[in-house]
């Protein structure tokens, strides 16, 4: 739990954060035109290992054209278009061991970062390419 706690720690340090929790906390990424988009990460694991997953909410699906949204997908170049709950959202899965030397290190550069700001883009676009209002999700 020392490295999910130094992670959690780092990032909200270092982006608006909107909660906490023992497993899980949430950040506001500020993007463009004065939207932001939220990021949610979450402390998950397989076997021994551990693994930090990052999700950004895209829109309620009822709301989503899936042809639309899938049309998408082979443009990206990390995560995963996905349903969680009632939501389509884009997720990404991160070893939390391979981020050791990132949680001190903290630059733009970071594998951890472009995740961050990678996903928050573009689950912004697709709010866009599926003309959705910017909820703030």
């Amino acid at each position: 739990m020392k490295k999910w706690n130094n992670l959690s720690k780092k990032v909200q340090a270092n982006f608006r954060p909107i909660y906490s929790e023992d497993e899980s906390f949430g950040i506001y990424v500020d993007l463009d035109g004065g939207r932001q988009q939220n990021v949610g990460f979450i402390l998950t694991g397989f076997g021994k290992r551990q693994f930090v997953m990052l999700e950004s909410i895209i829109c309620d699906v009822k709301k989503a054209d899936l042809k639309v949204a899938l049309s998408a997908v082979p443009d990206m170049q990390i995560g995963a278009l996905s349903l969680s709950d009632n939501f389509l959202t884009l997720r990404h899965v991160i070893a939390l061991e391979t981020l050791d030397d990132e949680i001190s290190a903290f630059t733009s550069y970071d594998t951890l970062v472009y995740a961050i700001i990678y996903l928050a883009t573009k689950a912004d676009e697709m709010q866009k390419l599926l003309k959705i209002k910017d909820d703030t999700y």
